[in-house]
């Protein structure tokens, strides 16, 4: 695509009424996208300290926490509580620590990177250290972040993963609408905020600080966000661009304020934090089919995708095709107890679903990755495949031959399960596209999913 033909994608890009709404969104003020924001959790932590607190100035006295404890800790009793913030925390052990008579919640913000990977169990140390006296089960250990991390968690046993758009705007939206609350709110508006708030602005603050995590509950859903389908939308115009952008950064000419040309400088410039956000999502025709059809895969669960949806754990390229490794989300949590540490069973095993171009196929399979611990993904299998489950119709299907390499730990991959999905390449686009009647076999799979899970359920709760 020429730049007369980059010119014109990028004009009609901007004059998308789904491009003008999202622009407006992105001037508006989050405090989870502000500069320094992901670095500066303290101040996040410091809210969600005084959200818990029913002895806070925010009117909600102790719905939040009830309704937040209720989703995150079962095992947390009532009774009065001490939370502290990160402005009193001296032990570097947790961010916040909400305690009660005999259990505690303590919960750590992460970002996902590297530093998450290495603080963690420390942490998780001290804390154990801090609560030896009392039983594991009434200390739960959360572990805070935007978007799913089971990478980092797959390192870090002992941790629980929730998320500000999920568990915590849960806790925030049956906070505000309890009808006991808003009698709390409008007395400690008028009684207890003396000249330090108005009425007014602590009210547009919780307000605006739930649209925030609403946001963030958009980004988590397993459906096709706005801004992806957007990027989707106009993918052609925007790969030319994105392409164009990255010769002329390698020629030593990159696109800048007052640069004259290409014609299309001034209108990318003009809106270029929202366009980039774009191009970041803007991706090669085979790594959007790929995806495509994990969402489609997910939005044909029986449920609808809306109850649970997948959880992805990651994605690779693979020569010209891409694969993408993901789990049901009620698997996300699983663990399998050994004598030594409990471990994720998402890093024993998982779906992997990986567009094959010289095949011209989709293959979804569950597989047993090579790890460390063998012995034990050995044992799973045994368990699994064992007579003494009770399970007949498991859908597990493993090549016999690779199944005993397996076993005797010669082989250290092992597929359980697989489906496959032809493809072709449109004549226009030359875009990979399903074959007709293929999405048809998308039951099948969660079929297959279900009796999986049900066996899984039944290891976990008995500990392999």
């Amino acid at each position: 695509m020429d730049d007369e033909h980059i010119t014109t994608g990028l004009a009609a890009l901007c004059a998308d009424p789904d491009f003008l709404a999202l622009d407006a969104r992105r001037a508006r003020f989050d405090p989870f996208a502000a500069p320094g924001a992901a670095a500066d959790d303290a101040r996040h932590m410091a809210v969600l300290a005084w959200l818990l607190d029913p002895r806070g100035n925010h009117g909600l006295g102790d719905a939040f926490l009830g309704h937040f404890l209720r989703r995150v800790a079962d095992g947390a009793a009532g009774g009065p509580v001490a939370v502290a913030g990160p402005q009193e925390r001296k032990s570097g052990a947790a961010d916040v620590l909400v305690e009660g008579a005999d259990w505690a919640v303590a919960i750590v913000a992460g970002s996902g990177g590297r530093d998450d990977l290495r603080r963690l169990k420390p942490q998780r140390e001290r804390l154990l250290a801090r609560f030896a006296g009392r039983p594991p089960s009434r200390l739960r250990l959360l572990y805070l972040t935007v978007r799913d991390e089971p990478e980092v968690l797959a390192e870090n046993p002992g941790w629980s993963a929730i998320q500000w758009g999920r568990e915590v705007l849960a806790a925030l939206d049956a906070a505000l609408e309890a009808p006991a609350a808003h009698a709390q709110l409008h007395a400690q508006l008028h009684a207890q905020l003396h000249a330090q708030m108005s009425d007014a602005a602590l009210q547009a603050y919780l307000l605006g600080y739930r649209a925030a995590l609403r946001r963030l509950a958009d980004a988590l859903d397993g459906a096709e966000d706005a801004e992806q389908a957007l990027a989707n939308r106009h993918h052609a115009a925007l790969l030319a661009l994105k392409d164009a952008l990255a010769r002329r950064a390698a020629a030593g000419a990159p696109v800048a304020p007052w640069t004259p040309v290409p014609a299309w400088a001034p209108a990318y410039w003009e809106r270029r934090d929202t366009v980039d956000a774009l191009l970041a999502r803007t991706r090669s025709a085979e790594a959007q089919f790929a995806d495509a059809v994990l969402r489609r895969l997910v939005a044909a669960r029986p449920d609808g995708g809306g109850a649970g949806g997948v959880v992805l754990l990651g994605g690779e390229q693979q020569g010209r095709g891409l694969a993408l490794r993901f789990v049901p989300r009620a698997w996300a949590d699983w663990r399998i107890d050994t004598r030594e540490r409990a471990l994720p069973l998402h890093g024993l095993m998982f779906y992997r679903l990986a567009l094959r171009p010289a095949q011209q196929d989709v293959e979804i399979k569950l597989v047993l990755p090579d790890v460390a611990e063998h012995a034990l993904q050995a044992g799973l299998v045994r368990l699994l495949l064992g007579p003494d489950n009770g399970r007949p119709d498991l859908c597990l299907e493993p090549d016999p031959e690779h199944l005993e390499r397996f076993l005797a730990g010669q082989s250290g991959t092992l597929r359980l399960y697989r489906l496959l999905l032809r493809w072709h390449r449109d004549a226009d686009t030359d875009a990979p596209v399903l074959q007709d009647g293929e999405d048809g076999k998308f039951a099948a799979f969660w079929r297959a999913v279900a009796a999986h899970a049900d066996a899984l359920r039944y290891l976990v709760r008995k500990g392999a």
